[in-house]
């Protein structure tokens, strides 16, 4: 009896950005605590679902976010590492688009 082995691929929906200037745009549908900090779950206007990502400059710019706000979010590049050997940075802009928000958070 011969068995074949299929290689099973994550479909983690974490929104991971590669080039300057892509966007993440939606409705916040949940916050919540994820294993290395907040994340946001956003719907987008094709009706898919996407969780950002934990990183550290990302999670200081989401805050001010509250369920059903609309944000856009831009990855605006990397910066290089302050200690050797860790990873580049991940830049981002965040904007909110809400009555009770009328400004941006940068």
């Amino acid at each position: 009896m011969s068995q074949e082995w299929n290689e099973v691929k994550a479909d983690s929906g974490i929104w991971m950005p590669e080039q300057k200037d892509e966007k993440l745009e939606g409705e916040v549908i949940e916050i919540k605590q994820g294993p290395y900090g907040l994340q946001l779950t956003v719907e987008t206007a094709d009706g898919g679902k996407v969780t950002t990502p934990s990183h550290k400059a990302l999670q200081t710019r989401i805050g001010a976010v509250k369920a059903g706000d609309i944000v856009r979010i831009v990855f605006v590049g990397t910066d290089l590492p302050k200690v050797k050997g860790q990873n580049p940075t991940r830049l981002y802009s965040v904007f909110i688009k809400n009555p009770e928000h009328a400004e941006d958070v940068v």
